[in-house]
């Protein structure tokens, strides 16, 4: 079983590996149902508004997934409502959230999806982890697990936490590739008709391939170009960024290994590249004889988009600021906004002006519209 606190290396490789492999998110889920303490957990992906579900689970009776995706899907009082779907969008980002945090126990107990359906399977309690929200559509891992545990403990939730940031990237990541894949194709084909720039690296940033979209974008120096056979940003302070992420994904220490995403400014642009930064391994490239480094890039300009929770390693925003431009854009003005935030009025417009300065924009407006773009997003 998986140390309740410890996420050890073949779990890292086990979760990165998933992007390219889509039948390891079974026993992902093992894995976190062990981590966690659970005795089941399912991968959900649900319309917040039509309740339509789809999902793999493991460990859970099939009768259960059955019955969940069909009449309890209307029923669960656990999932928001389609108001709160509606408003929360915007400024949605990934968490844990314990049935408890969306209900009283007791109310929970008294519900008819607890009764004849949590009771019915033997479940009591569950927590879901947070993976993404694309359009009206939201992705969870919920584990649950029986009265005889009680409530989810600190050690375990805490395991859930560390592992949430790794299971958001890669379930977005491999969401994106996923809308690239032909059914019939191999990987490496997959690759080469991507519309994202995809780079294979060594672990010190050696370009051991790249995909003809990864190639067009550093041939133009667009944010990207190849130096003496490395990847590297253009712009100074973005490389700087770019080469600490190549280096944490191909980190030696497993507990440290970890993959990121960052804002690649290019000349005579209003938006950054989006790049997100895996670590991967290669026996599914048999080519290569060691770990490599996956760099996935976006082209804001071309009409692809980033998640809202990214807007912060994107442009560099601090969590103040970040508060602001996505309570702005959920509606209000600043004297309106401020007073919900809990801030003066003109420290809200002192955070605005940064918030300016950082994105690139020079009005609200132009900056709602910069946001408009950055909620959808780019990984599903």
């Amino acid at each position: 079983m998986l140390g309740r606190t410890t996420i050890d290396e073949g779990f890292l490789n086990l979760i990165y590996e998933s992007v390219l492999d889509t039948s390891l998110w079974a026993d992902i889920l093992t894995r976190l149902a062990d981590g966690a303490g659970g005795e089941g957990s399912a991968l959900v992906w649900q319309d917040l508004t039509t309740n339509a579900v789809k999902g793999v689970n493991t460990r859970l009776d099939p009768e259960a997934a059955e019955l969940f995706s069909g009449y309890f899907a209307t029923r669960n009082p656990l999932r928001p409502s389609t108001s709160d779907v509606l408003r929360m969008i915007p400024a949605w980002s990934p968490r844990l959230i314990l049935d408890e945090d969306r209900l009283p126990k007791g109310e929970f107990m008294r519900t008819e999806f607890y009764n004849d359906f949590f009771r019915r399977f033997g479940f009591h309690s569950s927590v879901a982890i947070g993976l993404a929200v694309e359009g009206r559509d939201g992705g969870t891992i919920d584990i649950v697990r029986g009265p005889r545990k009680g409530r989810f403990e600190e050690d375990e939730l805490r395991f859930c936490s560390e592992v949430q940031p790794h299971l958001v990237r890669v379930f977005r990541l491999g969401r994106k590739l996923a809308a690239e894949r032909a059914m019939n194709d191999g990987a490496g084909e997959r690759f080469e008709r991507s519309a994202l720039g995809i780079f294979i690296l060594s672990v010190d940033g050696r370009v051991r391939h790249m995909n003809p979209s990864a190639a067009d974008l550093t041939t133009r120096s667009v944010g990207l170009r190849v130096v003496k056979g490395r990847l590297a940003a253009v712009e100074a302070q973005a490389d700087r960024r770019l080469q600490a992420l190549i280096g944490l994904a191909g980190a030696n220490d497993a507990q440290s290994r970890a993959g990121g995403s960052m804002g690649a400014p290019a000349a005579e642009r209003g938006l950054p590249l989006s790049v997100t930064v895996v670590p991967m391994r290669t026996e599914r490239f048999s080519v290569f004889e060691e770990p490599s480094v996956m760099v996935c890039v976006t082209d804001l300009e071309r009409g692809l988009s980033v998640p809202a929770e990214t807007m912060r390693e994107l442009f560099g925003l601090t969590a103040a600021e970040s508060r602001l431009a996505l309570a702005l854009f959920d509606g209000g003005d600043i004297p309106q906004v401020a007073a919900n935030l809990g801030i003066r009025a003109n420290t809200a417009r002192v955070q605005l002006t940064r918030i300016f300065e950082k994105t690139g924009t020079n009005r609200q407006g132009t900056l709602m519209k910069l946001m408009a773009r950055c909620v959808q997003d780019s990984l599903g």
